[in-house]
């Protein structure tokens, strides 16, 4: 439909436009650093318990994910606590304090202080524990005193983090649990080199030789390989991982490759200049932050920058990951796509820019209209798709299409200027219409605009009414092959 007031006035129009653009900048500017400013007209979206299609981020997946604490984050927590727990009652047993005194341990307190300040600092967002500066120091501290006050350390900045969070302390159990069990890696890994070090005998390093440094390379190695391999199962998308995401995490391994290489040079400074220990801050935060970098930038190639919506790329690795799940399940997946009708007629009307604020409404009313377990993501241009990762049947994707639809066609508000718009969406369902990604896209991209065309609203895939099949083109080659060789006569 066509806007119901007109823009006639120049001058108005042209305020409308730096109404918008400043919308436009603000909700860009802002999205990042803290929560969105919605434009006008905008419902802010509330927590419903559902997925709203956000990326699967190590934070707030996580959080969501173990909330409940499944069996495996359960059983990592568990196997923790006993291993720490019997540390704590070997190091009592034998008389063993748990942490340095004197200029040594006040110098550590200090630096681990300043580590839990800046992980604080970092918010939500940060992914902490197993390869951060605060694993830095928990390898020094292991590899001088042992790990009973390796524990110690990882221990307390688990507490103080979580103190600081207190709406994601299980997430910060759950690393401190896992930070346990490299550290634990590590220890038996240096005692099976004959180390075992404490408070009262460390490990000097004026006492290492020459086979030092291969010892400390196994020991950041298995406390590094534990505390990753952990994490990464346990906060990334399953199955697997969307393939940018992959290489961000081969540039995350280097970084903390160069932060656990740190670790040799704390123990020198504590036993040689123990008050120089609280300048470690600088290049532990330094490379902890390029560490945090390389991540943010690996998501935001996975995101559309305008609605913070995953992009096209990420739908497909997702659908992938939910094609394989459904099949090994025998459950179906559906895909749709979704279509603003008439959009291109408030770019001409009222600018691009409004056209933006029309598409963060958009993409905010499609996070609250989503049905829990649904994922959204924008295609480009005024399109969006949902992924159902399990479907319980062709018409229940269609009622769901049917209700997406109709919270995307009601009139929405552009400063005062009521616009009504309708939306179109195709359905696609595994494995009835298309067994892979691309398949399932392309024939609900077919069906979308089967639905423009017929202004039904939705249509579901039929293979009869798709004009554009393989089998069609490969006809038209060989009429076209047929005529250059003169083989066709009329």
């Amino acid at each position: 439909m066509e806007p119901t007031e007109s823009a006639a006035a120049g001058s108005r129009l042209s305020l409308r436009r730096m109404v918008d653009a400043w919308h436009v900048s603000r909700r860009l500017g802002q999205r990042d650093g803290g929560a969105p400013h919605p434009a006008a007209g905008t419902r802010v979206p509330q927590a419903t318990g559902h997925t709203t299609g956000h990326l699967h981020g190590p934070a707030d997946a996580d959080a969501e994910r173990h909330l409940s604490w499944p069996a495996l984050p359960a059983a990592i927590v568990a196997t923790a606590a006993f291993v720490l727990g019997a540390g704590f009652y070997r190091a009592f047993s034998d008389g063993h304090a748990l942490f340095p005194s004197g200029t040594v341990g006040w110098s550590l307190a200090v630096l681990a202080g300043i580590v839990v300040g800046h992980l604080v600092m970092l918010g939500r967002s940060r992914w902490w524990g197993g390869t951060g500066s605060g694993a830095a120091l928990t390898l020094a501290v292991l590899l001088l005193y042992g790990w009973v006050p390796a524990g110690m350390v990882s221990l307390t900045v688990v507490v103080l983090v979580g103190i600081a969070r207190r709406g994601r302390w299980r997430q910060g159990v759950l690393h401190g649990a896992v930070d346990i069990l490299g550290i634990a890696a590590g220890a038996l890994l240096l005692g099976a080199c004959g180390s075992v070090p404490s408070v009262e005998h460390p490990w000097d390093p004026a006492d290492w030789g020459v086979y030092a440094a291969p010892k400390v390379a196994l020991v950041a190695i298995a406390y590094l390989a534990v505390t990753r391999a952990l994490l990464w199962y346990l906060q990334t998308p399953r199955p697997g991982l969307p393939t940018v995401a992959r290489t961000a995490l081969v540039r995350q391994g280097l970084v903390a490759v160069a932060l656990l290489g740190i670790a040799p040079l704390v123990c020198v400074v504590a036993v040689a200049k123990p008050l120089l220990l609280p300048l470690f801050a600088i290049p532990l935060i330094a490379l902890d932050s390029t560490l945090w970098i390389a991540r943010a930038r690996a998501e935001e190639q996975l995101r559309d920058p305008l609605t913070g919506l995953p992009n096209r790329q990420w739908l497909l690795e997702r659908t992938w990951t939910a094609l394989d799940d459904a099949e090994r399940i025998g459950a179906r997946a559906a895909l749709m796509l979704i279509d603003l009708d008439r959009f291109r007629s408030v770019n001409d009307t009222l600018g691009h820019l409004a056209g933006d604020r029309l598409l963060l409404q958009t993409a905010d009313r499609l996070r609250q209209a989503l049905p829990r377990g649904a994922e959204a993501a924008r295609l480009g241009g005024d399109e969006f798709a949902v992924l159902l990762p399990v479907a319980d049947s062709t018409t229940s994707a269609t009622r769901i299409a049917r209700s997406l639809v109709g919270a995307l066609s009601s009139p929405m508000d552009l400063d005062g200027l009521t616009l009504v718009l309708e939306a179109s969406a195709g359905v696609a369902v595994f494995p009835d219409h298309a067994l892979d990604a691309e398949g399932l896209l392309r024939r609900a991209d077919v069906a979308m605009y089967q639905a423009k065309r017929d202004r039904t609203g939705v249509e579901v895939y039929e293979s009869k009414r798709d004009s554009n099949t393989p089998d069609r083109l490969g006809l038209l080659g060989d009429l076209r092959r047929a005529l250059d060789a003169h083989e066709v006569q009329l």
